[in-house]
């Protein structure tokens, strides 16, 4: 789920959103990972 869920946004083109939105959409999916593996350890 989650791995899809990252792999679906490395597909979509970064270049194409506003530079604050691509940050906090980047800072979001590695707090939400960083989360999974300490909850999964």
């Amino acid at each position: 789920m989650l791995y899809e869920l990252m792999q679906k946004m490395a597909l979509v083109d970064m270049s194409k959103l506003p530079l604050d939105i691509t940050i906090y959409l980047k800072s979001a999916i590695w707090l939400v990972f960083s989360v999974h593996r300490l909850t999964n350890d």
